[in-house]
């Protein structure tokens, strides 16, 4: 089919693919893999890059297609870390925050949490992660989800981030945690 568009000069194919229902949860734990994956590269365990959101939008967007149902269920499971929450808020009482910024080149990379990592401790590192991730080993990047902030100051954009992807996935005491400190911002900054 593929070849046969090609050949007539076709700019796009639509591709039929079947499956049993009960491949479902196959191809759930195949896109959890990858996600998984996903959190390792941006945390500088991998080496290889983090793919593009466009590349992590269309894999969510075909499980959707695909899925029995239209429910995307949860990734992994967070508990929402509470100290965390508290210091964002002090942060943001100390106005000590950015209102305006480019939340992908201001979301801290595996080099900044490394940097940051060979100055403070854990505990601190955790103080910037509004999430703790559910079975993750203390005192690795792995535990630490939903970054809010570049180490320094709270991004709004970052915790736009968080309210957005805590929602997607369904993890809603991290998205009304989120949802809450982006408002305790506002509030704050008028």
């Amino acid at each position: 089919m593929v070849a046969a568009a090609q050949a007539s000069g076709e700019p796009t194919v639509d591709l039929e693919t079947k499956a049993p229902p009960s491949a479902a949860g196959a191809a759930l734990g195949y896109l959890e893999l990858l996600e998984r994956a996903d959190e390792l590269c941006r945390a500088g365990v991998l080496l290889t890059p983090e793919p593009p959101p466009e590349v992590k939008d269309l894999r969510r967007w075909s499980w959707r297609r695909w899925s029995p149902s239209s429910r995307m269920p949860a990734m992994a499971s967070y508990t929402v870390n509470k100290a965390a929450v508290a210091r964002a808020r002090e942060l943001i009482d100390a106005r000590q925050y950015v209102l305006d910024s480019d939340w992908g080149d201001a979301q801290p990379k595996a080099e900044n949490e490394n940097a940051f990592l060979e100055s403070h401790s854990w505990d601190d590192y955790a103080l910037w992660h509004l999430a703790l991730t559910d079975g993750a080993s203390d005192e690795t990047k792995a535990r630490y989800a939903f970054v809010y902030g570049d180490f320094r100051r709270v991004h709004r954009t970052g915790l736009i981030a968080c309210v957005y992807r805590a929602s997607e996935w369904r993890h809603k005491q991290v998205e009304l945690a989120a949802h809450d400190l982006l408002q305790h911002l506002d509030d704050v900054s008028g």
